[in-house]
């Protein structure tokens, strides 16, 4: 037997034969477009749902951003707080210091 006369199928060579052991029910047109039509939908459908995650990704992205900037903005202002304090108390001492000074010179000459 040579290689050409072997079956090019398990149809005996007839590959456009429909396999004998195939029970299914040949596809009507109503059903194929009921079944496309479905398929267009769930796609729609998983479209809409990335859409809305992704939209949803984003809004919680600028929802942190913007409490990140708050945090930060309060920081900000806490630490001129702070620098104000520290320059006052500064000064404070500093004048206290003066007073004692002035207060020594004048007790040391009379």
């Amino acid at each position: 037997m040579e290689t050409r006369d072997l079956p090019l199928s398990n149809h005996g060579g007839q590959a456009d034969r429909p396999d004998p052991y195939d029970l299914s029910e040949p596809e009507d047109a109503a059903v194929r477009a009921a079944r496309e039509e479905a398929i267009r939908a769930a796609e729609t459908r998983v479209r809409a749902h990335v859409l809305q995650t992704y939209e949803e990704i984003v809004h919680a992205r600028h929802i942190h951003a913007t409490a990140e900037d708050e945090q930060l903005t309060a920081a900000r202002r806490h630490l001129a707080a702070s620098k104000r304090a520290s320059r006052q108390a500064l000064l404070t001492a500093r004048q206290l210091l003066l007073h004692h000074r002035q207060q020594s010179v004048l007790n040391a000459w009379g």
